[in-house]
């Protein structure tokens, strides 16, 4: 390890830390009367309670965040049940929610203070570094569908995350990982991380900032896509920046990211990144129309641009080089009229237009021969320029009935430029009480092709759209749930039911035009995928010292009927016609967190992780240079905090992730036949924050 880390070690472990003892309260040391009173936005346009409101939220708090050391939103959603994480080769963790698998977490809408981070290519957002998680308030997680209240993309569900608005503090980080510097040799790589918040109010409203800016040399692992050792560049750099204002009823917000990051798994002869920057602004306004209704209003321009460079090598030579860039912009309006007309019905209603289009997408490649001057090619990345916009309609309503229920309506009409119109409808009933709740559900919601699906050009002489419709996704869900004493347990049962969705495949021609003499992605709507499954939260306070949170998840049914393609199609490949089981998917995961106060200054955090076997193909790694079949085998992982109270505004902590430095991997669905992704090796780091 570097003197330079070595030093940040010591004067992170040294230096100030984390909050006062005042604020040490936080979601899983409320009392259960606190938790049943939390309130959340994100699956109804109303403020409504926990037990009250449609669908099933979980809440995750910035103290909960800080206690156990979760560095990235990654670590945060591995507790969350039904969630499965599956590692990717681009550099990227996928968001499997519900047996609903994607390869660029396109089928979960992220939204930070209700502006979308998704990308307009891909449709892809990063939950390891680009997001800081100092600058998270409050998390709430949507499992299941969400059409009714945020449109498009809400399909297998929705993160919604609120950003602080208050707070005064300066905190750094230092870390080393176990990495490879060979196929049997390890090495250790270094991290850094520094943040800052301030806030300040005058006459002329309230203001709030914060900074953030990470390094960290990244994780080589063993074996590369090919079964291969290949070292190369995994160097991480992000920054972020966020800026807040508030008069009265009148909000306003500025972000701006800039993140760069390896593909973790490319082949041997070449090297490719990202460099992702993102820009926005967003504003809110909440109008008293009268005593009875208010009117909600709000508006965001988003700017997302992101290059994705390229080296080529034969042997040490650089064979080639290039990028390609795909530059895009996003706005969106909102106005949502709330009318609560008693105290046992509520009526919302409003509009809501986005507008999204790509500013620039392209390629450019250069080749060096050997003997002869470069040549440099750029060719446009879409077969059009890229403009759509939805206009959507919806309205709730809310009526208390029969005793202690409620009933919850929803419906939302969408106009969508490029395809087919959408509607989308929700019927939900709740009950609750002191000591019991349950939840039935019936809801919709959709999910739009990216640029890339869509309209992708494979070739120079290519031209025309892929025909692709919208996803759809329907799901029933029922939840009940019981305070025993000191025991607040959630059981939950979901189906989904999924058309249309959306595949690429391997192919040559789609009748009779060339895609691509040796193959590539294209894709099509399949027919249908059933996914079943149970959910289990249980938190236990066994004491004033300690406290267990568990959650359990386990799949029923998780199939796939692809049907028959309308389009004449060759392939180097077959694709399947039959019901499947669907693969990579753990029949049961669990999370365990575990929190004890040895006194008022000293807390120990240890969360555990398990996945069971996934199911894997036949093609399995059969493209790799070395199979291991037990990769995809079930695993543990566990990660252990330390936090030092030292006063009222300083403390330390010590974090540990995969204490036990086990050799994790998530069997690789694009292709099969590749060697698996390797999770990160053991990571150990100390932190340090002044609260002033």
């Amino acid at each position: 390890m570097s003197l330079k880390i070595q030093t940040m070690l010591f004067v992170s472990f040294l230096s100030l830390c984390q909050k006062s003892a005042a604020q040490q309260e936080d979601v899983f040391n409320m009392s259960l009367a606190q938790l049943a009173d939390l309130n959340v936005s994100v699956a109804s346009n109303f403020l409504l309670s926990l037990k009250s409101t449609p669908g099933i939220v979980r809440v995750v708090d910035s103290e909960t965040i800080a206690n156990n050391g979760w560095n990235s939103l990654e670590q945060i959603l591995m507790h969350v049940p039904g969630v499965q994480i599956s590692v990717s080769k681009n550099g990227h963790s996928n968001i499997w929610m519900r047996g609903v698998q994607n390869r660029n977490n396109n089928k979960v809408l992220l939204l930070v203070d209700g502006v979308p981070q998704h990308d307009l290519y891909y449709g892809n957002f990063h939950i390891t570094h680009q997001l800081p998680v100092q600058q998270i308030e409050k998390i709430e997680i949507l499992s299941g569908p969400g059409g009714v209240v945020h449109g498009a993309n809400s399909f297998a569900g929705v993160i919604a995350i609120h950003t602080k608005k208050k707070g005064k503090s300066i905190g750094f980080k230092a870390g080393t990982q176990t990495s490879y510097a060979s196929i049997s040799d390890t090495e250790q790589s270094s991290s850094g991380q520094i943040f800052a918040e301030y806030d300040w109010n005058n006459d002329y409203g309230d203001f709030y900032v914060f900074a953030n800016h990470l390094q960290q040399d990244g994780f080589q692992p063993q074996l590369n896509r090919e079964g291969e050792f290949y070292s190369r560049d995994t160097s991480i750099e992000s920054r972020y920046y966020l800026g807040k204002y508030q008069y009265k009823d009148f909000s306003a917000q500025i972000n701006y990211s800039d993140y760069s990051y390896p593909y973790i798994n490319t082949k041997s002869d070449r090297w490719q990144g990202y460099d992702k920057q993102t820009s926005s602004i967003a504003l809110d306004y909440l109008y008293s129309v009268n005593d009875k209704i208010d009117l909600k209003l709000s508006a965001f321009h988003r700017d997302y641009d992101f290059k994705r460079p390229k080296t080529y090598y034969d042997e040490t030579r650089i064979e080639a080089s290039g990028e390609s860039l795909h530059d895009t912009s996003e706005q969106g309006l909102n106005a949502t009229f709330l009318w609560p007309i008693s105290d046992q019905r509520h009526v919302s209603f409003g509009i809501n237009f986005s507008k999204d289009w790509a500013r620039s997408s392209y390629e450019n490649n250069t080749d060096f021969p050997v003997a002869a001057p470069a040549v440099t090619v750029i060719e446009a990345s879409l077969v059009e320029d890229a403009s759509r916009n939805v206009l959507g309609f919806y309205t709730e309503f809310q009526q208390h009935i029969l005793g202690e229920h409620w009933l919850h309506l929803g419906l939302r009409h969408d106009e969508l430029s490029d395809f087919e119109s959408q509607s989308n409808y929700r019927i939900s009933l709740t009950h609750e009480n002191d000591a019991f709740y349950y939840k039935l559900l019936l809801g919709t919601s959709y999910r739009v092709p990216s640029y890339r699906e869509y309209l992708k050009k494979y070739n120079s002489s290519f031209t025309q759209k892929n025909p692709l419709q919208p996803e759809q996704i329907r799901t029933l869900e029922l939840a009940t749930g019981f305070t025993i004493k000191e025991h607040e347990i959630l059981l939950v049962w979901y189906s989904n039911h999924y058309e249309d969705f959306i595949k690429e495949v391997n192919v040559n021609t789609v009748d009779s035009v060339l895609i691509n003499a040796d193959g590539d992605e294209y894709g099509f709507n399949f027919d249908e995928i059933e996914v079943s499954g149970l959910e289990l939260s249980w938190l236990w306070k066994v004491s004033n010292k300690l406290n267990i949170n568990t959650s359990l998840s386990h799949i029923l049914e998780a199939t796939e009927d692809p049907g028959t393609l309308s389009q004449n199609i060759t392939s180097p490949s077959d694709i399947p016609s039959n019901k499947t089981d669907l693969m990579f998917l753990a029949d049961n995961t669990i999370s365990l967190q575990l929190n004890y106060s040895f006194n008022a200054s000293n807390q120990l955090y240890w969360d555990i992780i398990y996945y069971s076997d996934r199911d894997v193909p036949s093609d399995y790694q059969t493209g790799a240079q070395i199979q291991q079949a037990d990769n995809s085998d079930g695993f543990w992982l566990a990660n252990i905090h330390l936090e030092r109270q030292l006063n009222d505004t300083v403390s330390v902590a010590l974090k540990v992730e995969n204490v036990f430095d086990e050799n994790i991997y998530s069997p690789t669905p694009d292709p099969a036949s590749d060697y698996d992704n390797q999770w990160s090796r053991r990571y150990i780091d100390l932190s340090a924050q002044w609260v002033f």
